[in-house]
């Protein structure tokens, strides 16, 4: 019986052993590098560091936008856990104990401080004065920055909280200080560090800020930077599955990350935006185990001259609305994109509220490229070469204006309702220097007959039913459509009526026509745009001919449109032949709050320099004018032709 238990305790015993040879040969050899593998990652922490954006150019190399120093206010992570929590689920308890003992540490401070031996609670009393105090600031420069202080607070836990599942144990970044606002200048962190002994858990570090070194100079064309919103993180980060956890932390997008709001920095994001870098530790150690440099962003290299942009805006009437686009003809690229009014890039936070809420003036419009105008008579030269190509009028076929077409009650010429008399007879060269309502009508009607869409399609052969082509995010395709009866036809030919273009579109055209019939997509910039279209128009030498011989006749033969503007102003004489088309276009008031604040007519000049080489296209608007496209844009026009050939852009 006693022989018999001892057999029976021996035999378990062999089997609990037996139980933990297999276990350990389990641990040790089967499973044994994957465990090792788990205890190496989970004594690992990760750092990244942040990369800077490129450089905005021009093409001479001036820096319309850049990278430098500025400062962040930042808070400790501990801090941000004890007021706002965790975000998913409860911190662990070994992270509370941490947060805890960084609180004890901040109490101890206030007490040796204060060098009195002040009681726990008055301790207490003035953590929490000092922590409110901070959230108080916090809030402050937030509302500054537009920046929701609570939901990026809650992205950072949740990003740390990552950052602990992928590498198995606490991650640095828990013990770390975070970025909340970032990019201060020099006198807002001066001032919040003068106020940091009266601050808890936040400090002030050296970080990068965008900055413009010409202020409102291009702004609308450089655009604007802002913190990533929760559509553009679904939409350019990378997801789970696409990328290991080490490559998506590098390259997707933070919530307090910028990214291109408008403009070229929206248009070029991919180029502008570096890759942070990362450095991985051992805990036990202070040399990195693995490291990857951040990349900075790439440079872009703009057409945009700085210094003709700058001067075509200084010469722009004070107190006018408009734009100026100037184009290279050889090479198709973008000198000059001109929306006034303009606004200081270095200040789009702080004066934001004002910008966006100015209803009258509305300086945050690209005009160049958004502004949708009735081109008026910068149309006429357009539809000439539609009745040209489409054989309803001829070279030598003169059509005669009583200053009226039908009755002088309806489709009047514009010198019938100035002088009370018409053009007589004209052909297509001497319509276009006269700018004849008459002739344009019935050229218009001639086409109707012939089809309802062919001058639309004529039109949209230049590209106006689509976007011009430079890639900005703010560029809008022309709107023109089919006339429902001859009325609306005739209408269309003078540039009035269910038309709409831009600036660009117009200045567009105008160099076609410069070029003999071939149509560019005009070019902005060099890396990280669309790459440039051309196409041959299939018009015919002649008709190209004679439309030029026309827009040179409205500005150097008395009594074109423009003669005045350009031949009998102050000054001295400008020695370039311009080619060009003036413009009035009817509008409708601006209305705001049910109130008038402004009306008056699209005043336009479009054209190319010089007549025999073309150099330079351009466009010029002037909004809710009050003499017409001769007398408000044609002096701009004007002064424009000047410093491009000042500048060496006209020969």
């Amino acid at each position: 019986m006693y022989n018999r238990r001892i057999k029976i305790f021996l035999i378990g015993v062999g089997l609990i052993f037996l139980i933990l040879i297999g276990r350990l040969f389990h641990l040790q050899i089967l499973r044994g590098e994957e465990y090792r593998r788990q205890i190496s990652r989970s004594l690992e922490s990760i750092e990244f560091l942040p990369a800077s954006r490129g450089r905005i150019l021009d093409r001479n190399a001036r820096i319309l936008a850049m990278d430098e120093p500025g400062f962040d206010f930042c808070a400790d992570y501990r801090f941000l856990v004890s007021r706002f929590g965790q975000v998913d689920g409860k911190p662990g308890e070994a992270f509370l104990r941490q947060v805890r003992q960084w609180r004890r540490n901040r109490l101890k401070r206030i007490v040796e401080e204060s060098g009195e031996g002040l009681p726990p609670a008055q301790a207490e009393e003035i953590f929490e004065r000092r922590a409110t105090d901070t959230w108080a600031i916090a809030e402050r420069l937030a509302a500054e920055a537009q920046i929701d202080l609570a939901q990026r607070v809650r992205d950072i836990i949740r990003r740390v909280e990552a950052l602990r599942h992928a590498i198995g144990g606490p991650p640095r970044e828990q013990y770390q200080y975070h970025p909340l606002i970032e990019g201060l200048d020099d006198s807002a962190a001066v001032s919040l560090k003068l106020q940091l002994d009266e601050m808890v858990g936040v400090s002030i570090r050296p970080s990068r800020k965008r900055s413009h070194p010409y202020g409102s100079l291009a702004c609308h064309v450089v655009g604007v930077i802002g913190q990533v919103n929760q559509e553009e993180l679904d939409s350019f980060n990378l997801q789970p599955g696409q990328a290991n956890w080490l490559k998506r932390a590098r390259t997707n997008y933070w919530s307090e990350d910028i990214i291109g709001k408008s403009g070229l920095e929206k248009m070029c994001e991919s180029v502008l935006r570096g890759r942070r870098g990362y450095r991985r530790f051992q805990i036990t150690s202070p040399l990195p185990l693995d490291q990857q440099p951040a990349e900075a962003g790439n440079d872009i290299h703009t057409t945009l001259d700085a210094a003709l942009q700058r001067e075509l805006a200084a010469i722009f009437p004070a107190g006018k609305t408009g734009c100026i686009v100037i184009l290279s003809v050889p090479r198709g690229e973008v000198l000059a994109l001109v929306s006034v009014p303009t606004f200081d890039l270095n200040r789009y936070r702080q004066d934001y509220a004002r910008l966006a809420s100015d209803e009258v003036y509305s300086p945050l419009y690209h005009r160049a490229v958004a502004g949708l105008y009735a081109p008026g008579s910068t149309a006429k030269p357009l539809a000439a070469l539609a009745g040209l190509q489409a054989g309803v009028v001829n070279l030598s076929e003169e059509i005669f204006c009583r200053g009226y077409l039908h009755s002088p009650q309806t489709f009047r010429c514009w010198i019938y309702e100035r002088y009370g008399y018409g053009h007589s007879a004209l052909n297509v060269v001497a319509a276009i220097k006269n700018s004849c309502n008459v002739f344009f009508y019935t050229v218009g009607e001639r086409l109707y007959n012939r089809s309802p869409d062919r001058l639309k399609d004529f039109y949209a052969l230049f590209g106006l039913l689509n976007a011009p082509g430079t890639g900005l995010p703010e560029e809008k395709a022309g709107r023109i459509n089919t006339p429902k009866t001859p009325g609306v036809g005739r209408m269309l030919a003078i540039g009035q009526g269910p038309i709409a273009m831009t600036p660009l579109h117009v200045a567009n055209a105008m160099a076609a026509i410069a070029r003999g019939g071939e149509l560019r997509s005009p070019v902005l910039v060099l890396e990280g745009g669309p790459p440039q279209t051309r196409r041959d128009l299939g018009l015919a030498g002649m008709h190209i001919q004679a439309v030029q011989e026309g827009m040179y006749q409205v500005v150097n033969s008395p009594g074109g449109t423009a003669y005045r503007v350009f031949h009998e102003q102050e000054g001295p004489p400008l020695n370039v032949q311009v080619c060009g088309k003036t413009g009035t276009a009817e509008s409708p008031p601006l209305v705001v709050n049910g109130q008038v604040v402004r009306s008056g007519d699209m005043a336009w000049f479009a054209g190319f320099a010089p007549y025999r080489d073309p150099q330079i296209a351009l466009a010029v608007v002037v909004e809710y004018a009050q003499e017409g496209g001769a007398r408000e844009a044609g002096p701009i026009a004007r002064e424009a032709v000047r410093l491009c050939k000042e500048m060496g852009y006209i020969h």
